[in-house]
């Protein structure tokens, strides 16, 4: 193999491995600015498990910091209970609500 040739596949080798590292590098950040997401279900009519989704929910906020993740608390069946206006849950979901997390009760047709 002549002088040229070699040169020829090493520059070829460093832009490979410089527009993989910008790959990467952006990558990295685009996952730094993007929220996660976090669905938590409620299927059970039952306010020790309700303790602990909110509790769940509380946890996840205060590791990623709220503004960092979107939280749901879905429930169905049996866990539509814990939405009631009357539930023990309901001082607490007040709070997360206002804390931005999101409760949704879901219902089939």
């Amino acid at each position: 193999m002549s002088i040229a040739a070699s040169f020829a596949r090493f520059v070829t080798a460093v832009l490979f491995l410089i527009g993989l590292a910008s790959f990467v590098t952006t990558a990295h950040a685009a996952d730094k600015t993007s929220k996660s997401s976090v669905v938590i279900q409620i299927s059970e009519n039952n306010p020790a498990i309700w303790g602990l989704a909110l509790n769940n929910a509380e946890n996840i906020q205060e590791a990623l910091v709220k503004e960092n993740v979107n939280i749901e608390i879905v429930a169905y069946g049996p866990g539509i209970n814990m939405l009631k206006f009357d539930s023990e849950a309901a001082p607490r979901l007040k709070k997360a609500s206002a804390d931005g997390v999101a409760l949704i009760a879901w219902a089939l047709p």
